[in-house]
């Protein structure tokens, strides 16, 4: 019975993502269209939409809606939707944000699907705009309508000479999909890419997102047969989950790269933990971005070059790059900026360095990056370059031309645009200049070859373009691997545990576990600590040290005291009784000069724990608003948020997530092991992490979790100190 419904569940949640497909095809492909608010009025939104679509060649039916005009640009005009007697595919509506609901309403009851809104001053206005949005939402709802914005440029879609928006050029049709919720920065790049011969698939400017967002697009693009990569200009996300998803679908086979703004928070919250501090929103999207397998980019002018990049549809199949120059300095400026970028250069095979022995003056530079000479002209370069892009040892190739008396920039430019359609393997170049290289670079751009202004340029597009490549790969494994479900070693101790929260819950009296609570629980997780018990007084500190055995360590027990050592409340390598009493006494009052208000409960005393060269780490869990748990891990210890040296990674996890988690901070290094010295049990650290995981996934009440620091060295390893907050 629940297989047959699950069943159900699924069939009708198909046929509501083809409808939606169905209804948002109507936007990019639509037979006609109503522009609600044409005017003639050449200063106004609704003019541009007219103009556009008469201009670019729309095939198909014009309704133009404007209640005072009995036709608009030659076109005949109607008082409103109700008196258009023939189906609608699209309306766009470029009228006042007071009108918009009912307009809505009304292509409703004319059995519109698809509305593009343009009109602006809604939610970025105020409560005011804030309250119509939601009149629309209701409405589109009540009768199904898909819609593009509010407050935003419009659709383009350049294979149909369609153009749903008030942009001033229609772009060339190709096969990068741009998807952007900035209108400005829309018509920036459309201006740049008809210069530089971009083609678009199709161009959406999303605005508001009040009803269609990143993750319709996304899956509308992967599968309209024309688009080969998305490019994107992203301020913020609605749905994460459905993002998530969608990308990865798409980025299993084909790229998406992506600006994401917003990167600093300006007066954030004091953070409750470490962790807190350390797990920033930022850092949140930055990871959630790689598991959707999208490359993020941080400048305009990354997006450009990418563009450029995609638009040859061939992507490099790793960093090693051949470069080809005809000048020394160059050569070596390429190099430095693509080993900056993490790329290598491609070691040739001796086979390729004898052939260009053969080929080249005796003066080449006998190494890549292949210096051909001042005097090269285009037979040459086209000799050196086919050489080159023969050997297997790179990945793309890199040809530069300065241009000296002799140089054939044009000629040089068709013999490399002949030898791009002929390998498979990308070809990037740099035609330096201006006037005198001109005519070289109007060759590539007619051809799709890849042309930079500055070789550094061309590099930043080659490592981002590689950045998919092993992106794709690292996800490959990752998604392969089944997560692992773990059980507590102390299912009794996580029964009580989760009775002791919802206790402390009810009473209201903190929203936190002291710190021998919380690493109890985290040891029945199996995760080492040192075991910890309380003192309220100074005998009782020094009893307490005698039972648990010398040297111990002392900290103050207070929900109002975060920071310990700051508040110097930690005492360590108390070797005496005498030594504990006045250990306890110097804390407590410490404490009380830190903060006179504070709740002091006492004193913690556990074992001194000397693991002399061990790594202090920290492992950490800050739930995100919009993401859900992050899990944190990095160096740690008291300078924790001063070298910020972690990685964020999103739930669930599997062993090869942690892998890569723990790969990709700067203590890894220390970890395996260095020049001689003892490193950590790898494989022990990632079972505690796992087992960590399934603490969090058991306590889906827990906010924040602490443990820092976290000291191991080969396969012994104690939590120090544990925070938990619910």
């Amino acid at each position: 019975m629940l297989l047959n419904k699950l069943k159900l569940t699924h069939i009708l949640n198909r046929k509501i993502a083809m409808n939606n497909l169905e209804k948002i095809d109507k936007i990019f492909n639509p037979e006609s269209i109503a522009v609600i608010g044409a005017s003639e009025r050449k200063e106004s939104v609704g003019y541009a939409v007219m103009n556009n679509l008469i201009s670019e060649g729309y095939k198909g039916k014009i309704f133009p809606i404007n209640p005072k005009s009995p036709e608009i640009l030659n076109i005949k005009a109607y008082k409103s939707i109700t008196e258009i007697n023939a189906p609608v595919d699209l309306a766009i509506i470029a009228t006042p944000a007071k009108t918009v609901v009912g307009l809505i309403e009304e292509c409703g009851q004319n059995n519109i699907k698809a509305v593009v809104i343009i009109t602006s001053g809604f939610s970025e206005i105020g409560e005011e705009g804030k309250l119509l949005e939601e009149e629309i939402e209701k409405t589109l709802h009540k009768h199904g309508i898909k819609a593009v914005g509010p407050n935003c440029l419009g659709v383009i879609n350049p294979s149909k000479h369609m153009s749903a928006s008030f942009a001033g050029q229609m772009p060339y049709a190709g096969n990068v999909g741009f998807i952007s919720q900035s209108g400005a920065l829309c018509t920036s790049v459309l201006d740049w890419s008809i210069k530089n011969k971009i083609g678009f698939s199709n161009f959406v400017s999303i605005g508001s997102m009040l009803d269609l967002e990143f993750s319709d697009f996304i899956e509308y693009f992967d599968q309209d047969g024309k688009t080969e990569s998305i490019i994107m200009y992203i301020e913020s996300i609605k749905k994460p989950e459905e993002f998530i998803k969608a990308c990865k679908k798409f980025t299993a086979k084909k790229p998406i790269f992506a600006i994401k703004s917003g990167r600093f928070e300006e007066g954030s919250k004091a953070a409750a933990s470490h962790t807190g501090a350390l797990a920033g929103s930022d850092d949140v999207y930055d990871t959630a971005l790689k598991r959707a397998g999208i490359v993020r980019l941080y400048k305009i002018e990354d997006l450009i070059n990418v563009a450029k990049g995609l638009s040859s549809q061939k992507l490099p199949q790793g960093n090693r790059l051949c470069i080809l120059t005809n000048a020394g300095g160059p050569g070596v400026i390429t190099t430095d900026a693509l080993v900056e970028k993490g790329g290598k250069l491609a070691e040739l095979s001796p086979e390729t360095v004898e052939e260009l022995n053969k080929a080249l003056p005796a003066f080449w530079s006998h190494n890549n990056p292949v210096d051909v000479l001042g005097d090269a002209l285009h037979d040459r370069y086209e000799q050196a370059c086919e050489i080159c892009i023969k050997d297997k040892n790179n990945d793309a190739l890199m040809v530069i031309l300065t241009p000296q008396a002799m140089s054939l920039a044009k000629e040089t430019a068709e013999s490399i645009s002949k030898l791009s359609k002929k390998y498979n393997k990308p070809i990037y170049t740099s035609w330096m200049g201006s006037s005198t290289v001109d005519k070289g670079v109007e060759i590539f751009l007619e051809n799709g070859v890849p042309s930079y202004l500055y070789p550094e340029n061309a590099i930043d597009a080659f490592t981002n373009l590689n950045k998919y490549v092993e992106l794709k790969k690292s996800l490959e494994v990752i998604n392969a691997y089944k997560e692992e479900h773990r059980n507590g070693t102390d299912k009794n101790a996580i029964q009580d545990y989760k009775k002791l929260i919802e206790s402390i819950k009810l009473k209201g009296e903190r929203n936190f576990l002291n710190e021998i609570e919380a690493k109890n629980l985290v040891e029945a997780y199996n995760i080492p600590t040192t075991k910890a018990r309380l003192a309220t007084n100074a005998d009782e500190a020094a009893k307490l040290s005698e039972e648990i055995g010398f040297p111990v360590v002392m900290k103050i027990q207070s929900p109002d005291i975060l920071h310990k050592t700051e508040a110097g409340g930690v005492k360590l390598n108390i070797k005496t009784t005498e030594d504990a009493k006045k250990a306890f006494e110097e804390i407590i009052k410490n404490a009380k000069a830190y903060n006179a208000k504070a709740n002091i409960e006492g004193a913690v005393v556990q074992k001194m724990v000397d693991l002399k060269g061990g790594f202090e780490l920290i492992i950490g869990l800050k739930k995100d608003s919009l993401w859900g748990p992050t899990i944190i891990f990095g160096a740690g210890g008291v300078n924790v948020e001063l070298l910020k040296d972690k990685t964020i990674s999103l739930m669930p996890l599997n062993r090869e997530i942690i892998k890569e988690a723990i790969s990709n901070t700067k203590i890894y290094k220390l970890l395996k092991g260095y020049r001689g010295q003892e490193g950590a049990d790898l494989g022990y650290l990632e079972e505690i992490l796992l087992n960590f995981a399934q603490l969090i996934k058991d306590f889906p009440e827990i906010e924040e979790i602490d443990i820092n620091p976290l000291i191991i060295k080969g396969k012994e390893a104690y939590s120090l100190d544990a925070r938990i907050i619910f």
